[in-house]
């Protein structure tokens, strides 16, 4: 891991610690893993999965095009596992998404 990466990683958990979580509410947990939505976000529609402080953020990619993954702070093993939940429950988090950005 480089040193940005660990600095962005670092920031991810201030932000979890100071109490900025309430900012990206957990949609859906499944397994570990913590799906938020940023309430204070930017297109395209994605969402951070969150397992043990570590994250990866992953585009939807709308209702049939490929989920792509945006950045990544976790093991490969749990990346892939967070992809494969994303994928499964990727229409109900597009309707998350539209219920929080319109």
């Amino acid at each position: 891991m480089t040193g940005c990466e660990n600095a962005i990683k670092a920031s991810n958990r201030r932000k979890v610690k100071e109490g900025l979580i309430c900012l990206m509410p957990t949609v859906l947990s499944q397994c570990g893993f913590d799906i938020r939505i940023y309430a204070r976000d930017h297109h395209p529609p994605h969402v951070h999965v969150i397992k043990a402080n570590e994250e990866i953020i992953i585009n939807l990619g709308g209702e049939m095009g490929p989920l792509e993954i945006k950045e990544a702070w976790m093991n490969r093993a749990d990346a892939r596992r967070a992809v494969e939940i994303v994928e499964e429950h990727r229409l109900f988090l597009l309707g998350k998404w539209r219920d929080i950005y319109g």
